[in-house]
């Protein structure tokens, strides 16, 4: 896994994870990325579910979402990023043999907006 995580630190027993986003709460986000940072930490620091606090900080409204992390909603990030692995995996052959009819549009605008591949894309 490969990501960036705003701030992360220790307090006593808990280890605590910050995540900042420039725009208001409210917004439509789901807390896959909060809940997979926790899964992270689960891994990487041998802690118990009940101590990973992860916060994420809406700086336009000076608003801040606590995610309830337990065994249940780390198991089903777990099984989403493997899965999503695995499809990675059987995506590979054709991106390196360059084979455009084997992706099709998402058409889901915030992962559009960072694909590498909008010129070339249908947005069908």
């Amino acid at each position: 896994m490969r990501g960036g995580i705003d701030l992360a630190y220790r307090e006593n027993d808990r280890f605590v994870i910050v995540d900042w986003k420039i725009g208001k709460s409210g917004s439509n986000d789901n807390s896959l990325q909060m809940l997979a940072y926790a899964w992270w930490a689960k891994q990487e620091f041998k802690r118990l579910v009940n101590c990973i606090i992860p916060h994420r900080v809406h700086l336009a409204d000076d608003t801040v979402s606590t995610f309830n992390v337990n065994e249940k909603y780390l198991g089903r990030v777990e099984a989403r990023i493997l899965q999503d692995l695995d499809r990675m995996r059987e995506a590979d052959g054709y991106g390196v043999r360059g084979i455009a009819e084997a992706f099709t549009p998402c058409a889901q605008p915030k992962i559009c907006e960072l694909c590498q591949f909008q010129e070339i894309c249908p947005k069908e």
